[in-house]
C-alpha cells in the first residue's frame, strides 16, 4: 500500500505533523518525512530499537537525535500523525472506488485486516512469533479497521503475533451499525459474529 508515489510530499507531511502535534517548529534533528521513512525502514527490516530509528532518521536530517529524544516523540501525537498519513494514502490509493461508493447503498464501507510485523529475534521473549518450532522469532500483530469512503482509520490495535484472527472477530463487530458494509477475510468469520452483525 505504501508505494513511493502514494506517500504525501514532505510539505503535506509537515502539515499533518503540525496538525497532530508531532511537530511545533522546524528542527535540524527531526522532520516528518524522515520520521515516517525511518519507521517504514525499521518495520521492513525488523530493526525495532531506538538506536536503529535514530540511524534511519539520520539519513534524512542534518543532525542526529539521541535515543532518548526519539523515544519522547512516541505517544498520542505520533499515533495521530500516522493515522493522518494513512488517511491521505487511502484517499489517494482508492479515489475511483471511493467516489463510486459514496451515495450508494452503504453508509460506511469498513475494511478490516491484520498483519504480523517481524521484530529482531532478541524481542522473542516479550513478543513471541511463530517460529515453526525451529527457532525463537519475534513479532506483533497489527489490526486495522478503515472506513474506505472517507479514508479514515476507525481502529488500530496491537496484539500478540500468535493470536488468531478469529479471536479478534468481535473487535470490529462491536463498532458496526445499520447500513455498514464490513469487508474482511475468512479468518475473521464465525457464525456468532454474523448473527451479531445481523442484529444491528
Amino acid at each position: 500500500m505504501f508505494e513511493c508515489h502514494l506517500l504525501p510530499p514532505a510539505e503535506s507531511l509537515d502539515l499533518i505533523a503540525r496538525d497532530s502535534g508531532l511537530m511545533q517548529r522546524h528542527s535540524r534533528k527531526f522532520s516528518a518525512a524522515g520520521f515516517l521513512l525511518a519507521l517504514l525502514q525499521s518495520v521492513t527490516k525488523g530493526d525495532t530499537y531506538h538506536n536503529h530509528l535514530v540511524m534511519h532518521l539520520g539519513s534524512f536530517v542534518r543532525t542526529s537525535m539521541t535515543r532518548q529524544a526519539i523515544h519522547q516523540r512516541f505517544g498520542p501525537a505520533s499515533s495521530a500523525f500516522l493515522l493522518g498519513v494513512l488517511h491521505t494514502v487511502l484517499a489517494k490509493r482508492f479515489p475511483t472506488v471511493i467516489r463510486d461508493l459514496r451515495g450508494g447503498l452503504f453508509g460506511r464501507v469498513l475494511i478490516e485486516d491484520s498483519v504480523v510485523i517481524s521484530m529482531a529475534k532478541s524481542n522473542a521473549e516479550n513478543f513471541p512469533n511463530h517460529g515453526n518450532g525451529r527457532c525463537a522469532t519475534a513479532g506483533c500483530k497489527c489490526l486495522l479497521l478503515v472506513n474506505l469512503l472517507n479514508g479514515m482509520p476507525l481502529d488500530f490495535q496491537l496484539h500478540a503475533a500468535r493470536e488468531a484472527d478469529q479471536s479478534l472477530v468481535f473487535e470490529s463487530v462491536n463498532g458496526c451499525r445499520k447500513g455498514d458494509l464490513l469487508i474482511r477475510d475468512m479468518g475473521f468469520i464465525c457464525i456468532a459474529s454474523l448473527r451479531e452483525i445481523g442484529r444491528r
